[in-house]
């Protein structure tokens, strides 16, 4: 997986950065960039996910909204690529809390 950790030296807070996409029917890709921040160095409190498309921030759901023209759900609609295939945007959440990098996401 390539997820990039590191602590902004500004604020402090722990963000994680990762690669995600989304595959259409016709077979075209939009690609974008998924970055969770985490206050209190990710061992409490709340953070947020925003995705990066084109020159843009959004909310996951806004995003997909965004290149569908139609409400979709972003937590899904996005996909992140491990050697075992891809998962979902939430599943990559649920990857990040298991690996203890963050706790209490308020997803947006």
């Amino acid at each position: 997986m390539d997820i990039l950790y590191f602590t902004c030296q500004h604020c402090k807070n722990d963000i994680a950065v990762a690669p995600v996409f989304h595959l259409h029917k016709n077979g075209t890709r939009d690609d974008a960039t998924a970055v969770f921040s985490f206050d209190e160095k990710g061992r409490t409190g709340r953070g947020r996910c925003k995705i990066l498309y084109g020159i843009s921030e959004y909310a996951p759901s806004t995003a997909a909204r965004r290149i569908t023209g139609k409400p979709e759900n972003g937590w899904i609609y996005w996909k992140f690529e491990t050697k075992g295939g891809k998962i979902t945007l939430d599943e990559l959440l649920g990857f990040l809390f298991e690996d203890r990098v963050i706790k209490g996401v308020k997803r947006e």
